[in-house]
């Protein structure tokens, strides 16, 4: 009986992406910890992102317990093929 959302919003030149869920929510304890190896799902997003976008993403997890989490992303716009306002990783050693 639970409930999963996903939403995407362009913010000019960016996308965000939302997944929502209505379920028991991640402890403080370990939500403070998900970015730091805490979570092998988290950490691989985190880093594919990281080579992707260097320091033009953004990615969050906000959770409430008994409430329920959000995990958000938001990107670069990418046109043909094109990163928006990032330098290319082509060529890089």
């Amino acid at each position: 009986g639970r409930t999963i959302k996903g939403r995407s919003r362009r913010l000019g030149p960016r996308l965000r992406l939302l997944v929502e869920d209505d379920g028991g929510g991640i402890p403080a304890s370990r939500l403070a910890r998900m970015f730091e190896q805490g979570g092998i799902g988290v950490t691989n997003v985190n880093e594919r992102l990281k080579v992707l976008y260097g320091d033009s993403y953004r990615m969050w997890i906000d959770s409430r317990p008994g409430e329920g989490t959000s995990t958000g992303i938001e990107i670069p716009e990418q046109v043909s093929g094109t990163v928006v306002g990032v330098e290319s990783l082509v060529g890089r050693g």
